[in-house]
């Protein structure tokens, strides 16, 4: 497994070296100096500017609305409509630029929350500059460019693996797999590696973090000395904060990100979540389009200013914040979010009382050719809802489909993928649905990727 995990990241890592150097210029020219309010205010609207000039000459989505670029970007940017991940898929094509460059990007697959697939083509200034930022932030958080990151529970199987990134300054980073697929000797080994690792930081979901400590007690370890802890992806809850705090010893700070346009704000010392103001522009919108006042939530909408292969431009995430509308105390003067909801992926639970991240089903699934997935637990088991993509071959989808899992078609890869990570401890069933069939769920009836049906009581 661990030889597999390596040949799968070795063409990214190849390319992140290949990156560096600009990435390394990138970081001294625009972000190891914080700019002034102002410099920072003219830069921003310098790139809004090139980049809906761009946009709205190259990008077909965009070019159809007629519209003209103008002197002020900010005002041209207000006059543009918003755009959903719901757009992007149904019309991905008028989305990416008539410039891409394939050679230049790198292309990814999330399905997030929404259940939804959606292929994300990131370009060489994007990953260039999100490395650039991630830099400063390491700097500002006073690790050393060669640190050394622990990841837990990122592997798919289990197993350790360590490798070198180089493009956030040739990190030593180190991962392992689920516990529930090691014995208790393959548990112990792997605390064991974790303290012989001396990570400067641990990087993951605050719940897998919680599940790094769980391992590292059951081996007898009640403390492990790191000076930062970083979290993402889902909410940090403020007994998650202190438990980190109290056993690493370290400083744990929160970051807001996203796959589309990656971090969004992150945390300083004081506490405040900072706008990521170098690579994107942020609003906060209300139901009907237009901006609030700070304090009052609404949905966070986010520009990328270095992606006009693919532009994320008034992009709606579909996740709730307020601007905090305070300075904050530690001089950056980039503006704060208070977060208020974001998206919780949710737990799969088994009948001994453990339960899974249901993200690590859904992406298990995310390599079957689905235009729409969601994943529902009742009392009975798992019920796996797809519509296949339009052009999925007729011989995928033979007769018995809709009733369960078939020999050679798309439910039985979906079955076989679910399999992967549940085992024989769920019954399950997967079904072609209709538009209707889909759980919907918030303001704008989004479809999560994961239901629970299953009651309180019983999880």
């Amino acid at each position: 497994m661990t030889s597999e995990v390596l040949a799968r990241i070795q063409p990214e890592l190849i390319g992140q070296a290949l990156r560096f150097p600009r990435v390394y210029q990138a970081y001294q020219d625009l972000y190891a100096v914080r700019p002034t309010a102002e410099q920072q205010a003219e830069r921003q609207a310098q790139r809004l500017d090139a980049l809906l000039r761009q946009v709205l000459t190259d990008v077909p989505a965009w070019r159809d609305l007629g519209i003209n670029p103008t002197d002020d970007p900010h005002e041209l940017l207000r006059s543009l409509p918003t755009l959903t991940k719901e757009q992007i898929t149904d019309d991905l094509s008028a989305h990416v630029s008539d410039q891409l460059d394939p050679a230049q990007c790198v292309a990814v697959v999330t399905s997030g929350t929404t259940g939804r697939p959606l292929r994300i083509i990131h370009s060489a200034e994007h990953l260039i500059h999100s490395a650039a930022t991630e830099l400063a932030r390491q700097t500002a958080y006073g690790l050393p460019f060669d640190r050394k990151t622990l990841q837990p529970f990122k592997m798919g199987g289990a197993g350790w693996l360590e490798y070198t990134a180089v493009n956030t300054g040739f990190t030593r980073v180190a991962e392992f797999g689920f516990l529930e697929e090691m014995d208790k000797a393959a548990r112990a080994e792997i605390a064991r590696r974790c303290v012989a690792f001396a990570p400067d930081a641990v990087f993951s979901h605050p719940t897998r973090i919680a599940g790094l400590v769980e391992l590292l007690v059951e081996a007898g370890i009640d403390h492990l000395a790191v000076p930062v802890i970083r979290t993402f992806g889902e909410t940090l809850t403020q007994p998650l904060r202190e438990l980190f705090s109290d056993f690493f010893g370290g400083k744990v700070r929160n970051q807001y990100a996203l796959n589309e346009v990656s971090t969004v704000a992150s945390e300083c010392d004081h506490g405040s979540m900072h706008v990521d103001t170098h690579r994107l522009w942020v609003e906060i919108l209300d139901a009907d389009g237009e901006p609030v006042p700070a304090g009052v939530p609404g949905e966070v909408t986010v520009t990328n200013f270095f992606n006009p292969v693919m532009p994320f431009v008034r992009y709606r995430t579909d996740d709730i914040a307020a601007w905090s509308g305070e300075p904050c105390g530690c001089g950056d003067p980039a503006p704060t979010l208070s977060l208020i909801a974001g998206r919780d992926h949710g737990a799969i639970a088994f009948g001994d009382g453990t339960s899974i991240d249901a993200l690590r089903v859904v992406r298990a699934i995310e390599h079957v050719p689905l235009s729409r997935l969601q994943v529902v637990q009742d009392e009975q088991g798992l019920t796996i809802l797809v519509s296949p993509l339009p052009h999925t071959p007729d011989e995928r989808r033979p007769d018995g489909w809709v009733d369960g899992p078939c020999v050679d078609g798309v439910a039985a890869a979906v079955e076989q993928a679910v399999r992967s990570v549940v085992g024989d401890r769920l019954t399950i069933t997967v079904r072609e649905a209709a538009e209707a069939d889909f759980h919907r769920t918030g303001r704008r009836e989004k479809t999560p990727s994961f239901v629970s049906l299953v009651p309180t009581s019983v999880r």
